[in-house]
């Protein structure tokens, strides 16, 4: 139904936004519309205001996002004729129903950052709120950043593990062990060109990043080496992709998926995902550069020694920082021996 209101509103030329066609259009699919037409009007403009077209991902969420909520104001009887009608009652009604469907803190404050952001398109600035405003409870939108639990697969056999996606299917199971010696993501490793991001002593992550930010990853081992050889050998010629041939991202990302289902990698099978072996990557880096260190979720004490400069050159190779400078803001950084919240700390580069 999505795609035909979609398509529908590519053809919309009338001015009374009641009709279409000739016809009156329904108040849910008229709302749709609005929402659509003011999404694609928009489309070029980032979530800080600068003039800079968003991902297909981050296009595709607030798509989804801004319709769900349409579909939710219409559930909680909410018969507004405009979404230019919103009003402060509605955005209650709405964070009331995500916390009753049990939906997590993080889902909350994402969806609110999309409506925030629809209200600045449509002249209602600073209407949508913080969520703690919304709730007497702050602890159910409360986002927690630090984890309770090791994500990583140390606990786990990998070896046999990875092994038996291999069995299942060899490009699959090739690009769970990039993850694994790379800390890629998923969507990294599926769209990893071997043979051009190969720099010798640094593997360049280009595609597939986070808001597209590149960073250089470390070749420090030669089972590092070795496999980034046998990614090659095993790229399409045409694509430089890890993948097979005529196959386009979403099969590739399905597939991924479907074969990890299939292996018992859940967290309801093995209780482990493959984003556990970034986690697990970033517990061995951090080990290497302390000599055997070990971070509070492997059992460490949160206060030993100066460590905010190896933290902040593990975060450069496992996100995106790749600037001279790194600020840490964090409440947990600025605890921390010899970091200041408004000090800048210059990193060397990774690998040098």
């Amino acid at each position: 139904m999505r795609k035909n209101v979609e398509d529908s509103s590519d053809a919309i030329t009338y001015q009374n936004p009641v009709l279409l066609n000739g016809k009156v259009i329904p108040g849910k699919r008229k709302l749709i519309i609005e929402v659509l037409e003011t999404l694609k009007k928009n489309i070029d403009t980032s979530a800080n205001g600068r003039n800079k077209r968003v991902g297909h991902m981050t296009q595709e969420k607030r798509r989804s996002v801004m319709i769900s909520m349409v579909s939710d104001l219409n559930h909680l009887g909410f018969n507004i004729s405009s979404m230019n009608n919103l009003r402060e009652k509605h955005i209650f009604g709405l964070v009331e129903l995500m916390i009753k469907k049990g939906q997590k803190p993080s889902t909350i404050q994402n969806k609110l950052s999309v409506l925030r952001i629809y209200c600045s398109w449509i002249g209602k600035c600073g209407m949508v709120r913080s969520p703690e405003y919304y709730v007497t409870d702050a602890t159910l939108v409360k986002r927690v950043t630090a984890t309770n639990t090791d994500k990583s697969w140390d606990n786990k056999n990998i070896d046999h593990l990875i092994e038996s996606v291999s069995k299942k299917d060899p490009i699959v199971g090739l690009q769970l062990k990039l993850c694994n010696q790379f800390g890629l993501r998923r969507l990294e490793a599926i769209m990893l060109k071997p043979r051009i991001s190969d720099e010798g002593a640094h593997l360049h992550v280009r595609a597939g990043t986070k808001g597209g930010r590149p960073r250089m990853v470390p070749i420090a081992t030669d089972q590092q080496r070795s496999l980034l050889e046998e990614a090659k050998r095993l790229a399409d010629p045409k694509s430089e992709l890890i993948c097979r041939p005529g196959k386009t991202l979403k099969q590739a990302i399905n597939r991924f998926k479907y074969v990890l289902r299939y292996c018992c990698i859940t967290r309801a099978g093995e209780g482990v995902t493959a984003h556990g072996l970034r986690h697990g990557y970033v517990h061995h880096r951090y080990q290497a550069r302390t000599g055997g260190g070990k971070l509070p979720i492997k059992g460490g004490w949160p206060g030993e020694s100066p460590r905010v400069l190896r933290r902040l050159l593990i975060l450069r190779e496992w996100s995106h920082e790749q600037d001279n400078q790194v600020f840490p803001r964090s409440s947990r950084a600025r605890r921390a021996h010899g970091a200041r919240a408004s000090r800048r700390v210059s990193i060397p580069m990774v690998g040098h």
